[in-house]
C-alpha cells in the first residue's frame, strides 16, 4: 500500500560548512540589492538560489539552508530591519510559505535523487549479472567457475573471495578450489566448515560466529551444499539489501554450475569404466583363445605320446615333439605379452621410442613367428 519513505538527511560536515557559506553569499548580494527590487523580490531570490543546493546536497543541507536563509531575509530584509519582528500578516504568511517550498523542493529533489541512484544500482546489478551468465556459460571446469564467481562478487561488493569445495567423502575441502584472498585461516575454515555442516550463513555481520573476519555462504545445489563461499570485505560497512541479494544470486547460480559439472564428470567416469570393462572382456576373450590353443595342443600331443607304437615311431614322435615345442613357445610368447602390458599400465615397463626401418621389423616379425606360420603365405 501507500506510504511515506522520508530521504535520509545525513551529509558531511564539509557540506553543510559550504552550505553556510553559499547562504551567506546570497544574502550579500541580496542585501545590496535590496534598495533597488524590495525585500520580497529578494526573498523570491532566495528562494531561487536555495533550489540548486537539493540537486548537489542531501535534504539536511537543503532544511539548513531553508532556515537560516528565512532568518537573515527576517532579520536584515523585512522591516523592521534587524530585528526579527513581523508587523505585517502578509509577511508572516510569506516567510511560512517560503520556508515550505523550500522544505518541500528539497525533498522531492533527494527523491528524485535517490530513484535517479536506485535505477543505476538496478542498471549495474543487471549488467553484472549479465556478464556473470554469459561467462559461466563458457566455463568448462570448477577453476574456471569458481574464477568467474568471485570476479563478478568482487565487482558487486569491494571485497576478496575464497570458494571452498566439498569433498566426495562429504566434508569440507581445507584448501579453496579458488582464492584472491592472501590468507584464509584454520579459524576461517572452522567457519565455513559451520555454515557447511548448518547450511546457513556464518561469520562477518551474522548472528552466528559475529566476530569472525569473513562471510561464510553455503552453496546450495538442487541436490546438496557442495560448497562454501568465504567474504572478506575491505570495508567495515555491511552489505546493503541489493548487495546482499546480488551475491546470493551468484552464488546460487554458480552452486548449480559447480553441481551439473560435478554429475557431467561421474557420468564420463561411467562412461569409461563402460568402455573400459568392454575392452576388459574383449581382451579376456582374445587371451583366453590365445592360452586355450596352444594348452590344448600340448594336451593332445602328450596324450599321444602315452601311445606306445607313436612313441616307437622316430617319425611321427618327433612331429608330435615338434608340436608340442612350437605350441609352448606360443603359450611363452602369450604369458611375456601380457606381463608387459601389466608392466606398461604400472609404469614399471618405459617404452623406448626410437626410428626403424619397417622392413627389419616385418622380417624380424616372421623369424619370431616362423613355426606359427609354418608354410602359409603372407602377402
Amino acid at each position: 500500500g501507500f506510504h511515506i519513505r522520508l530521504p535520509k538527511i545525513s551529509s558531511k560536515s564539509s557540506v553543510y560548512l559550504n552550505t553556510v557559506l553559499y547562504v551567506t553569499a546570497l544574502c550579500a548580494a541580496g542585501y545590496a540589492l535590496r534598495s533597488y527590487v524590495g525585500y520580497r523580490a529578494v526573498g523570491f531570490g532566495f528562494l531561487l538560489g536555495i533550489l540548486p543546493i537539493a540537486t548537489v546536497a542531501g535534504v539536511g543541507p537543503v532544511l539548513l539552508s531553508a532556515a537560516i536563509s528565512a532568518i537573515l531575509w527576517n532579520f536584515f530584509f523585512i522591516p523592521p530591519q534587524f530585528t526579527f519582528e513581523i508587523k505585517e500578516p502578509e509577511d508572516v504568511m510569506m516567510i511560512l510559505a517560503y520556508f515550505s517550498v523550500a522544505s518541500v523542493a528539497g525533498f522531492l529533489t533527494a527523491r528524485i535523487k535517490r530513484q535517479e541512484n536506485d535505477l543505476l544500482q538496478r542498471e549495474r546489478r543487471a549488467n553484472i549479472l549479465y556478464d556473470f551468465g554469459r561467462r559461466l556459460a563458457e566455463a568448462k571446469t570448477p577453476e574456471e567457475i569458481a574464477a568467474i564467481g568471485i570476479h563478478s562478487i568482487e565487482t558487486a561488493f569491494p571485497s576478496t573471495v575464497a570458494i571452498a569445495r566439498a569433498e566426495p567423502g562429504g566434508k569440507l575441502a581445507l584448501r579453496p578450489l579458488k582464492s584472491t584472498a592472501q590468507d584464509v585461516s584454520e579459524k576461517d575454515f572452522a567457519v565455513a566448515s559451520w555454515a557447511f555442516d548448518n547450511q546457513k550463513k556464518a561469520g562477518w555481520r551474522t548472528d552466528t560466529l559475529s566476530s569472525a573476519r569473513c562471510l561464510c555462504i553455503p552453496l546450495r545445489g538442487r541436490a546438496s551444499v557442495i560448497g562454501v563461499l568465504l567474504l572478506y570485505p575491505k570495508e567495515s560497512r555491511s552489505l546493503s539489501l541489493d548487495q546482499e541479494s546480488l551475491i546470493e544470486t551468484i552464488c546460487g547460480h554458480m552452486a548449480t554450475a559447480l553441481e551439473r559439472e560435478t554429475f557431467e564428470a561421474a557420468s564420463r567416469r561411467s562412461e569409461v569404466y563402460e568402455k573400459s570393462e568392454k575392452l576388459h572382456q574383449a581382451l579376456l576373450n582374445s587371451v583366453s583363445h590365445e592360452l586355450r590353443t596352444p594348452l590344448t595342443s600340448i594336451l593332445g600331443g602328450a596324450t599321444s605320446l602315452q601311445n606306445p607304437s607313436n612313441l616307437n615311431d622316430d617319425e611321427v614322435r618327433g612331429k608330435i615333439l615338434s608340436d608340442i615345442i612350437g605350441s609352448a613357445e606360443r603359450l611363452n610368447h602369450t604369458v611375456e605379452n601380457l606381463m608387459d602390458m601389466s608392466r606398461v599400465s604400472s609404469g614399471v615397463l618405459k617404452l623406448n621410442e626410437q626410428v626403424f626401418e619397417l622392413n627389419d621389423f616385418i622380417r624380424s616379425g616372421l623369424q619370431r613367428n616362423s613355426r606359427a606360420i609354418g608354410t602359409h603365405r603372407l602377402e
